[in-house]
C-alpha cells in the first residue's frame, strides 16, 4: 500500500521583530452577500443530495454528521413534544381504565365474600342441627339393637320348648308359642324392612359426611 502525501500549508515565517504575522481576515466585507444561504438550492454551484440513508450510516444528533459504524448513545430521532404528550395521555388513559376495572372486580369480590360469610354463619347454625340429627341416628341404631335382642330372646325360648318336647316333654307351651310364632314372623318382616331403611340412611349420611369432611380438610387456598 502506498501512502498518500497531503501537503500542509506553509506557515509564514516570523518577522524580524519576533512577532507572528497577523492572520488573514476571513470575514466578508460589509455589504457583500453570502455565497450560500444554507438552504437547499441556496448556491448554484452546490449539489444537494437527497434520498434514503445508506445502511450503516447513522446521524449523530449532536454533530449531525454521518459516520459509518459510529457508536451513538441513543436514537437520533427527534420526537415532537406533541407526539410525546399524546403517548403519555394514551398511557394514562389505559392505566385509568385498568384502575376502574380492578375497582369493579374488588366490588364484586366484596359482594361475594359478604354472601359467603352469611352462608358460613348458616352452616355453623346448621352444625347444631347436624349434631342433633347424628344423635337421633345413634338412638335409632340403639333402638334397633334392642329390638333384635328382644326378638332373639323370644326365639330362644320357643326353641327351648321345642327341644324339650322332642326329648319327651309335655309340650304345654307349644300351642301358644305356635300362635306367637306367626306374629313373630310378621314382626321379622317389619324388622327386616326397618333394618334396610336404617342401613340406606346410614350409608347416605356417612357418605355425605365423609365428602364434606374431606372437602374441608383437603381444601387449599
Amino acid at each position: 500500500m502506498t501512502a498518500k502525501r497531503i501537503d500542509q500549508p506553509e506557515r509564514k515565517k516570523a518577522s524580524r521583530g519576533g512577532k507572528d504575522p497577523e492572520p488573514a481576515v476571513l470575514a466578508l466585507p460589509a455589504g457583500v452577500p453570502l455565497s450560500d444561504s444554507g438552504q437547499p438550492g441556496g448556491n448554484p454551484g452546490r449539489v444537494d443530495l437527497t434520498g434514503t440513508m445508506p445502511e450503516g450510516i447513522r446521524i449523530d444528533p449532536a454533530i449531525t454528521e454521518g459516520h459509518p459504524g459510529y457508536n451513538e448513545s441513543g436514537s437520533s430521532e427527534f420526537v415532537p413534544p406533541e407526539r410525546t404528550m399524546t403517548t403519555m395521555a394514551s398511557a394514562q388513559l389505559e392505566m385509568h381504565d385498568d384502575h376502574n376495572h380492578w375497582l369493579s372486580d374488588h366490588s364484586m369480590w366484596r359482594d361475594d365474600l359478604a354472601l359467603w360469610q352469611g352462608e358460613l354463619d348458616q352452616a355453623f347454625e346448621g352444625l347444631k342441627q347436624l349434631e342433633k340429627a347424628l344423635g337421633s341416628h345413634r338412638e335409632a341404631l340403639q333402638e334397633h339393637l334392642k329390638t333384635i335382642d328382644i326378638q332373639e330372646k323370644g326365639l330362644r325360648k320357643h326353641e327351648h320348648a321345642l327341644a324339650d318336647y322332642q326329648r319327651g316333654g309335655l309340650g304345654a307351651d307349644l300351642k301358644p308359642m305356635a300362635e306367637a310364632h306367626k306374629q313373630r314372623a310378621e314382626k321379622q318382616k317389619k324388622h327386616s324392612a326397618a333394618h334396610e331403611r336404617l342401613k340406606k340412611h346410614h350409608h347416605t349420611l356417612m357418605a355425605h359426611w365423609s365428602l364434606l369432611l374431606r372437602s374441608l380438610t383437603e381444601m387449599r387456598l
